[in-house]
């Protein structure tokens, strides 16, 4: 696809992201907008977008546009268009289309906005977002594995993490993205990614509901010791300050 705000990276945010074991193939544009214009333009563009999707689209892909709300705002791209496939096949295939049929629309997009890079990623569910298809508010971490640690330690014990997430009713979904061709080294469409592995992901409906984590976190009052248990004394990765975007769904479909 060229420069649109077709961008994935984020993400169904959720319905196609599934069961712990499930993953999902997502693709993100990294965008600025151009003079004059703002979210609401490319906003509008989108819902010509998802039209477009309805008659022309044969796959399932639902996208979403991103926006900081915390952050260093001088390093983030002011817009992200990231959107999900459940396969690598079907997120081809929307690309295929979108190469062959949505020119004219392509030049809308590339009026509101430019975009510097597109770039695919994978998912993986810890813990789904329980209200897969609406707006919410990502957090982001960029990772890297300590020495010596494996993939199947950091899964094995990401699946521990989302039943307790559970148990101790921490709300929202719980992810991993890893990057794929297109982006540099673990980066993501946010750029302070670009020195990670991955990217641990945390997804609530409203802020409150994140505060409200963070305080049913703290509460079980062995959240600590917890963290310990199930990612070791010295945990298995270390992560980087935590970013905040708000995710709007633009459309497309996550159905059969």
């Amino acid at each position: 696809m060229k420069k649109i705000t077709l961008v994935a990276g984020f993400i169904t945010l959720m319905q196609a992201f599934g069961a712990v074991a499930q993953t999902a193939s997502s693709d993100w544009y990294a965008c600025n907008f151009n003079d004059g214009k703002t979210v609401e333009d490319l906003l509008k563009v989108s819902n010509e977008w998802n039209d477009w999707f309805d008659n022309n689209a044969t796959s399932r892909y639902t996208a979403y546009v991103m926006t900081p709300v915390l952050g260093n705002f001088a390093d983030h791209p002011e817009v992200i268009w990231m959107g999900f496939s459940p396969t690598p096949s079907e997120l081809g295939r929307t690309m295929d289309e979108w190469m062959t049929k949505g020119g004219k629309l392509q030049k809308k997009f590339d009026s509101v906005v430019s975009c510097s890079a597109h770039a695919l990623q994978g998912v993986r569910a810890i813990r789904p977002y329980e209200k897969s298809g609406e707006a919410g508010f990502v957090q982001v971490q960029s990772c890297e594995r300590k020495p010596g640690v494996s993939w199947g330690q950091v899964a094995h014990a990401d699946e521990r993490w989302g039943t307790w997430m559970e148990e101790n009713n921490i709300p929202g979904g719980y992810y991993r993205w890893w990057s794929g061709p297109g982006s540099p080294r673990g980066a993501a469409a946010d750029p302070d990614m670009s020195e990670s592995e991955f990217q641990q992901v945390w997804i609530t409906e409203s802020m409150e509901q994140r505060g409200q984590g963070v305080e049913a976190y703290r509460a079980t009052g062995t959240a600590t010791a917890d963290s310990y248990r199930i990612y070791g004394d010295d945990s298995l990765y270390v992560c980087d300050t935590a970013r905040v975007w708000y995710a709007q769904p633009v459309g497309g479909t996550d159905s059969e």
